[in-house]
């Protein structure tokens, strides 16, 4: 049973914003379309595992996901059992994930749902399953709310290497002065920076690598626990080879600054070369007339064909909004 722990979803669903546009540059458009109250159905494309903080980045209501049982593991899963997010097994055709979102919108509480069953990367919307018009139709959800995801590559520009270029150049100046010409605690603050960012880039570099060939999430998770024990024995390195060596730890200066520099142009560049993620939130489609029809089954379907009519609709639309926005990507 789906139960939230009060305070939680307020608290992440503005984190979620923040991360959607750390990892891509977001073009949202229609959130406002949302009604504040009352229970909907969002129903969303998944083409990817970060669907979900996507879509609840564009929410400022508690709404309730259904995720497969599999992505409830680590402090991500502790976070989606406290907002109430349901899991669900794939392999089961158990009524009770259907079931419940009815029980959640017969309360007033708005769920949301990927009716395609899984993550397809190929970019296309696919068939849906009928839970969600299911649960839309026999509950009191008064509209559906297609929300369609779209992502993009971002090819880099001149400039873009450029500022990243330039940046490396200036951390690496700044630490190189204060390793040679500050005072000590100058020189020890500059060889714990310089340890930990030599240390990051080093760590991160290995880690990707030994997962080279696993999917982004793994990948991305890797890369971050290896920058972070990089950054780690880095700072401790360069701590100690300042307190050993006294005058002679400026010898140091140099490598460790150009390495630091060299962490800080490479996450430019790797935030510069982030892709473009379009979220449009489509007008709500009202549930009442589809239940105003004489056979439950042909009007579940025909709600089921009109959300993924408008969401297919729709993807064409992002697609061709990012060609025209970047004229030298081809559709």
């Amino acid at each position: 049973m789906s139960r939230a722990t009060p305070g939680v979803g307020a608290t992440m669903r503005p984190l979620a914003r923040v991360a959607a546009n750390l990892w891509k540059r977001v073009h949202s458009e229609g959130a406002e379309t949302v009604p504040a109250d009352g229970a909907q159905m969002i129903c969303f494309n998944h083409g990817h595992y970060a669907d979900v903080t996507m879509v609840t980045s564009q929410l400022n209501k508690d709404t309730r996901l259904m995720m497969a049982q599999e992505q409830f593991v680590g402090p991500f899963g502790k976070v989606a059992h406290a907002m109430g997010f349901i899991p669900v097994d794939r392999n089961s055709k158990s009524p009770r994930p259907v079931n419940e979102f009815i029980r959640l919108m017969d309360n007033g509480i708005s769920t949301a749902i990927a009716p395609e069953g899984r993550i397809w990367d190929d970019q296309e919307i696919h068939e849906f399953k009928g839970g969600a018009a299911m649960a839309a139709m026999r509950s009191k959800c008064e509209s559906v709310i297609p929300v369609v995801i779209h992502y993009e590559d971002h090819k880099l520009t001149a400039g873009d290497k450029g500022r990243s270029l330039l940046l490396g150049a200036a951390v690496a100046g700044t630490a190189l002065a204060a390793s040679m010409l500050g005072g000590p605690g100058a020189q020890l603050a500059a060889s714990l920076l310089t340890g930990a960012g030599s240390g990051a880039l080093l760590g991160g570099l290995a880690a990707f690598r030994g997962k080279r060939d696993a999917d982004l999430k793994d990948q991305l998770t890797g890369v971050a626990k290896g920058a972070l024990g990089g950054a780690l024995l880095g700072a401790a390195a360069g701590g100690l080879g300042e307190h050993a060596l006294g005058a002679q730890a400026a010898y140091l200066a140099a490598p460790l600054s150009m390495g630091l520099g060299a962490a800080a142009g490479l996450g430019a560049l790797a935030f510069a070369s982030r892709g473009h993620a379009y979220i449009k939130v489509c007008p709500p489609m009202d549930v009442a007339p589809y239940r105003a029809m004489p056979d439950e089954r042909t009007a579940r379907f025909q709600l089921s064909d009109d959300v993924r009519s408008t969401m297919i609709a729709t993807k064409h639309m992002l697609k061709q909004q990012h060609a025209e926005a970047y004229p030298s990507r081809r559709l």
